[in-house]
């Protein structure tokens, strides 16, 4: 989605447990596992860092709870926008039930959350998932001249993998180059 498409869609979605998940995928690039396992304690207030170090999952027996990020440099800090760190703690505050684990979000398995999300994201006119407001961080990111490797640090990537998904190039990026290559020759 454009800078504007992903206002839109967030101006949209009016329960507040589902504009905050997809405001955290859009602006910090999690994914919606590492979303559903976020606790109080993941965020740094002070500095305005989000701490990624695990996740919402099934373990072996179909049980629902807290496990080990997805790969090795899936442990990572990201920052968190000024206009996200306002809502989490506006959201905070609203909370009435707090979870036991201290879970930002409480009950659901991912693959429920992805559904509801997705059938929001249709209702507010948009045809995506929650994954792809991570991959709308990501291009954000690499269109606005943020190297690689930060990306990837910052989507919990190697530099390959990031590569490998993000390197199309958007018009606006070919516009620049041209624009400098003109310039510069």
């Amino acid at each position: 989605l454009t800078k504007k498409q992903t206002q839109d869609l967030l101006n949209r979605i009016k329960n507040p447990e589902f504009h905050l998940i997809s405001m955290i995928a859009a602006k910090c690039g999690l994914r919606i596992s590492e979303i559903l396992g976020l606790t109080w304690n993941d965020i740094d207030t002070k500095e305005s860092i989000l701490v990624v170090n695990k996740q919402w999952k099934k373990d072996k027996n179909g049980v629902y709870g807290f496990g080990d990020v997805k790969g090795k440099n899936s442990n990572r800090k990201v920052p968190i926008p000024k206009d996200l760190m306002k809502e989490f703690k506006s959201y905070k505050q609203e909370k009435k039930i707090l979870d036991l684990n201290e879970r930002i979000f409480m009950g659901r398995a991912r693959e429920s959350m992805s559904t509801i999300l997705c059938d929001a994201y249709k209702r507010a006119g948009y045809k995506i998932s929650v994954h792809e407001l991570r991959h709308t961080y990501a291009t954000t990111l690499i269109a606005n001249g943020l190297d690689f490797k930060t990306v990837a640090s910052l989507l919990g990537h190697d530099v390959k993998q990031t590569m490998d998904t993000y390197s199309h190039v958007t018009d606006d990026m070919l516009k620049r180059a041209k624009n400098l290559i003109n310039n510069i020759l």
